[in-house]
């Protein structure tokens, strides 16, 4: 059996303050306390499981993605913290599950847009709907969105 998310996440805490690596140490202790955010919800789970954690990490890429957006609209000034944001990103990819792309992805794309009728953009958020709900976690709504529009306006 595979050791979890949170035992792997508290061993590299562990070995990043032995190394005295602050940027992967910061990167889990944010992931951690957004955990903690997390599990301090009303209905919360009790527990954390592989999944949780791979949601709350997800979650925390996905804003990492969107300062990004911000930091390259400041142009220089923003390319250190760039690398910070790319460096936490590669950090965090070994904790989420393999992401669909390329060819796999177009398939299932066709798939959907076929199953669902689809036949312009307008049906976007029909196609867009199924695909997330099948394959959440598993594949990039920003590029599924593109593909889908792609398909559609032909």
């Amino acid at each position: 059996m595979t050791e979890s998310i949170e035992n792997r996440l508290n061993a590299a805490m562990k070995s990043a303050m032995k190394s005295k690596d602050k940027g992967s140490l910061t990167t889990v202790r944010m992931v951690k306390a957004a955990m903690q955010d997390f599990m301090n919800q009303p209905n919360a789970p009790a527990q954390a499981t592989d999944a949780l954690w791979q949601g709350v990490i997800g979650s925390y890429v996905k804003k990492l993605d969107k300062a990004a957006v911000e930091f390259q609209k400041v142009g220089e000034r923003g390319a250190e913290k760039l690398v910070e944001i790319e460096a936490e990103k590669t950090f965090l990819k070994p904790y989420l599950p393999t992401q669909i792309e390329g060819e796999a992805l177009k398939d299932i794309i066709r798939q959907a847009v076929q199953s669902s009728g689809a036949q312009s953009p307008k049906d976007t958020g029909r196609v867009m709907g199924s695909i997330m709900k099948d394959y959440k976690g598993l594949v990039d709504s920003k590029q599924v969105k593109d593909l889908v529009g792609e398909l559609l306006a032909d």
